[in-house]
């Protein structure tokens, strides 16, 4: 079953992992010792211009991964029909890009993300190489049709939302692993790029719905990847990572020893084989599964940030620190987009004919400016479509955040 306590405590636990390891991400460890000791940077590093502690483009990725899926649904929910999810995870993504290269604000109608109205978004945050290349072709990449070869850790770190989505609505478990896997080859096409986000999307929805011990979400997950990508030479790899990770977190050995076993690379496999050993080692100790993956693995901040949206959807809010919740940039839209995920599109197409049409909430000023037959349309739609469950602003709310992107958040328009 969905908890929205979970949602929150998945998005923002990877937050605050990306935001711990970015400020270290190209540093070595010798680097790392001698500036902040043996053990490590312990702490989020706020920047003293935004007083803030800034997120890298994993977390601006999750954030587009989550407004495409919302996007998708919205149009089936007060449409009728929709293109395949895939489709709005390309144009999500795409619109991620222009983030990346264009100027804030967006000139025209040429946004469909809300995400675009947030000028914080507009900052390059060390975007990874094989990402921007692949968005700046014409066409998407597929498992089928790959754009590269690529293994890098950029198609697993954005696809937590589709592991959350779907929790009791529209796909199975197993389909979810599926999507995951195309909108990762979306931007990289080698096995060992989209075969760790399937597994972690499996794994994040297992985790938040089910009540198995991470150990067993993980051998749970094992099984059905194996069942759906079975046919791939690859997946002997990755199985044998999430094994060695499995077997290393058992042992009470030094952590920067056993990452070392499990690979010092910036790919996919080994950034989600290093997650899981710092999640299985530390599940009681947030912090230090943190601490651990952004100061002893290559991919700092994205392995942080998947060993925190591990433990963040498997025990919930109260095993984040606060304190760093309330440093990290971005934690209140981050939230809002979580229950916009948790809730998703609760209303249909008579709600949104009322909200923009039948209940106009025009004041008898305006009315009397109106042309008669408009009126005649706006009692008919009075008439037709009575006042629902859904307030009619949370409706116009939603279809600016996920049909028309021009949704701002209030906190945002009341500095505008």
């Amino acid at each position: 079953m969905r908890q929205q306590d979970k949602f929150r405590a998945c998005l923002l636990g990877g937050a605050l992992g990306d935001a711990l390891g970015y400020p270290i991400a190209d540093m070595t460890g010798e680097e790392i010792n001698h500036q902040f000791g043996p053990e490590g940077l312990s702490k989020l590093l706020v920047d003293p211009t935004m007083q803030k502690a800034p997120i890298s483009a994993t977390t601006q990725l999750t954030l587009f991964t989550a407004t495409a899926l919302l996007q998708g649904q919205t149009r089936l929910a007060t449409r009728g029909a929709r293109s395949p999810y895939t489709y709005y995870l390309w144009q999500a993504y795409k619109e991620w890009l222009y983030s990346q290269v264009g100027q804030f604000p967006v000139p025209g109608d040429h946004n469909n993300s809300w995400m675009l109205n947030l000028v914080d978004l507009f900052q390059v945050r060390s975007p990874e190489a094989t990402c921007v290349q692949a968005l700046e072709q014409a066409q998407a990449g597929s498992i089928d049709q790959p754009l590269n070869d690529s293994q890098a850790e950029g198609g697993v770190i954005r696809v937590a939302p589709i592991g959350l989505f779907f929790i009791d609505r529209e796909l199975s478990p197993k389909e979810v692993a599926d999507l995951a896997g195309q909108a990762a080859a979306l931007t990289h096409g080698h096995p060992l790029a989209y075969l760790p986000a399937a597994f972690h999307a499996y794994l994040i929805n297992t985790v938040a719905s089910l009540d198995l011990y991470l150990e067993e979400a993980v051998l749970q997950a094992k099984v059905v990847i194996a069942d759906l990508y079975g046919d791939e030479s690859q997946l002997d790899l990755l199985f044998q990572k999430i094994d060695q990770a499995m077997d290393l977190s058992d042992y009470h050995m030094n952590d920067q020893e056993a990452l070392d076993q499990i690979g010092q690379a910036k790919t996919g496999d080994i950034a989600l084989a290093s997650a899981i050993y710092c999640a299985l080692k530390y599940q009681t100790d947030f912090k230090q599964a943190l601490v651990t993956a952004a100061n002893f693995t290559a991919a700092k901040s994205a392995t942080a940030a998947l060993t925190g949206q591990i433990l963040g959807a498997k025990f919930g809010m109260p095993v984040l620190a606060q304190e760093w919740l309330d440093q990290v940039e971005l934690s209140p839209i981050i939230e809002e987009v979580a229950d916009d995920l948790y809730y998703g599109c609760q209303f249909g197409e008579d709600d949104v004919v009322r909200a923009y049409w039948g209940a106009h909430h025009l004041d008898n000023q305006v009315q009397a400016q109106l042309n008669s037959n408009f009126q005649s349309l706006v009692q008919h739609f009075q008439e037709s479509y009575p006042p629902g469950q859904v307030p009619d602003q949370i409706v116009r709310d939603w279809v600016d955040k996920y049909v028309n992107g021009k949704y701002l958040p209030q906190e945002r328009k009341s500095q505008s």
